[in-house]
């Protein structure tokens, strides 16, 4: 009985492969799952059924604190019936006996007496032979990670590794972190192994090579100045610039003179949108497990705070059910802030096209109401002509959309202002 003839035969059946089939009833069964996971279901002549998941992984892969149910299940008269079930909990590497490596399959075993155990009538059915349904479910669980004491130990044991570039072939150079900028020297292997992020990084043009040697005039390490970097070109704030304040108040970062060592060669990678304190505590947790979250701390004073609340409170007053009991302070009382500041100057474009709007809804659904509302005076002002310019010079990512949703909005305003016809 060849596969594609039962194939043909029978257009319903899974696309697996029927290996072998005896007279006797035994047979064996492939199904490609996809991704290098396969099922295989095999029935020896004496009625015992086997049916194993090959995962295909390297022993460990999946990490050490998981744990593997696997369960059967049968279709009968009543519903589903449990037949058979097992667990695996941590690392149980078996034995292939028939390639001597290490066992990358769990499977379950029907033998005899697991058949006779179960229901009559699901061992009429299976001596019977014929048609059956069977499930089988398969769950992965790893328990949450937690660092130990050891991690923690060995991350803070390990202080200098990023300050120099010896045994370290990549350097992340981060021109806003303190007043000369700031340096972490790390090794490629360790990066592309860890992310495909990080391979991708150094494969792109934003990776340069440098080459330090003594046949290479000697040159001083980058400062700030070489990357001009304003406050407007932030698309968004990393709640670690903070910490990074609070960490360079103490410690001033210092660049490691590359000029007095001899000839090798590393890759850069100046990183403008992202904290020194993130990718140092990413890089400490990719080499030992270990991550210390920062403390929460605001940069906001007090009376900063105080301002704004005041603001919001004394505006809601003109506002029709504007004003709210509640103290924080949410996104409908940032988009207030903003709506005020462009009434006190009308020249001022909406931010629409800010990074904020294009990746949050509730934001730009207030931005885009506000904008709609006063089209007139928004689209006659300076500042909106010279972002439109911006638009049609493809130079704001994802204008594209935005403008769409501003167009429906603006005529939706329109029809709403318009008198109602007789």
């Amino acid at each position: 009985m060849s596969t594609a003839a039962s194939a043909s035969n029978n257009p319903s059946q899974p696309a697996g492969k029927l290996t072998s089939l005896s007279h006797k009833g035994g047979f064996d069964w492939d199904l490609e799952i996809g991704f290098g996971w396969r099922l295989k279901v095999v029935r020896d002549e004496l009625g015992a059924l086997k049916i194993a998941v090959h995962h295909g992984l390297a022993v460990g892969r999946l990490g050490s604190h998981v744990t593997v149910a696997l369960g059967l299940y049968w279709c009968g008269p009543s519903g589903w019936e449990a037949i058979a079930d097992r667990r695996w909990q941590g690392l149980q590497p078996g034995l292939n006996e028939v390639t001597g490596r290490s066992c990358v399959a769990w499977h379950i075993t029907l033998k005899a007496a697991d058949i006779d155990g179960a229901s009559g009538a699901f061992k009429a059915a299976y001596e019977r032979g014929g048609v059956m349904s069977l499930h089988l479910h398969l769950a992965i669980s790893q328990a949450k990670s937690s660092s130990t004491v050891f991690e923690e130990a060995t991350a803070l044991r390990l202080p200098s590794t990023v300050a120099s570039p010896l045994s370290n072939d990549v350097r992340l150079f981060f021109p806003r972190a303190g007043p000369g900028g700031a340096e972490i020297w790390t090794n490629a292997t360790l990066l592309e192994r860890s992310s495909p992020y990080f391979k991708d990084m150094l494969k792109s043009g934003f990776c340069e090579s440098v080459q330090i040697g003594a046949k290479r005039p000697r040159v001083s390490p980058p400062v700030a100045e070489d990357v001009t970097l304003s406050e407007a070109t932030k698309d968004v704030d990393d709640s670690d610039d903070e910490t990074d304040d609070l960490l360079f108040q103490t410690n001033l970062p210092t660049l490691y003179d590359t000029s007095e060592l001899p000839s090798f060669s590393y890759r850069q990678v100046v990183v403008k949108e992202t904290a020194y304190s993130t990718y140092l505590a990413v890089l400490r947790y990719l080499e030992t497990g270990f991550i210390r979250f920062a403390p929460l701390r605001s940069g906001a004073s007090d009376d900063q705070s105080g301002s704004s609340s005041e603001a919001d409170q004394g505006g809601s007053d003109a506002r029709d059910g504007a004003s709210s009991t509640d103290s924080r302070v949410g996104l409908s009382s940032r988009a207030q802030v903003v709506t005020d500041a462009i009434e006190e100057h009308p020249d001022l474009p909406a931010p629409l096209f800010d990074q904020a709007a294009v990746l949050y809804d509730d934001w730009r659904k207030v931005i885009l109401d506000y904008v709609a509302a006063r089209w007139d005076v928004v689209s006659a002002s300076p500042s909106w002509k010279e972002t439109m310019e911006r638009v049609k010079a493809n130079e704001v990512d994802g204008a594209a959309g935005i403008m769409v949703e501003l167009m429906q909005a603006v005529l939706q305003a329109q029809r709403a202002a318009e008198p109602p016809q007789d």
